[in-house]
């Protein structure tokens, strides 16, 4: 029988050669399969250690690996640790810890079920703050840094200047 030819290893006909064909032709047949690997896998300078299950994991990859991955850590999220986070979604559990910094809620309010604070709670309310300290068992609310109130744990209010009052509680 002829030899087949082949350039690449999808080009080898399993069925050759043939159980009839000459001992003579057998190095024919080792050249043209060494051939058709070396041009299917041109590249390949060193053992390869990948198991055929690794291998099968790069099906459907239209191009590079390294390109794919860093394309998805500018587009589908931002790396843990990241300082360019702009949105989240809800978040339901944790704890922000110290060092975070200001969190600007836009014109949205924070609420919660309790809100608890050791030191000061300030307000920003046009060019000056509101301040509310917990200082012992007084509440002190300030404004732009002055001390106008104090209320204490009997219920009794201190201002400083004019008060007007009406209603009830």
């Amino acid at each position: 029988m002829a030899l087949e030819s082949a350039t690449y290893i999808n080009d080898l006909n399993a069925a050759n050669p043939a159980s009839t064909d000459g001992l003579a032709q057998a190095d024919d047949h080792f050249r043209l399969i060494k051939g058709a690997v070396k041009a299917t896998f041109p590249n390949i300078a060193g053992a390869v250690t990948l198991t055929h299950t690794e291998l099968n994991y790069l099906s459907g990859a239209t191009s590079g690996l390294q390109s794919q991955i860093d394309n998805l850590s500018t587009t589908k999220g931002v790396k843990e640790g990241s300082s360019s986070i702009v949105t989240t979604g809800a978040v339901n559990a944790g704890s922000i810890t110290s060092g975070f910094g200001t969190i600007d809620t836009g014109t949205s309010s924070i609420t919660g079920g309790a809100m608890s604070s050791s030191g000061t709670v300030t307000m920003t309310a046009g060019a000056a703050d509101w301040a509310f300290t917990v200082s012992g068992n007084n509440l002190i609310i300030s404004y732009d840094g002055t001390s106008k109130m104090k209320l204490d744990t009997a219920g009794n209010l201190t201002v400083v200047g004019d008060v007007t009052a009406f209603g009830t509680i």
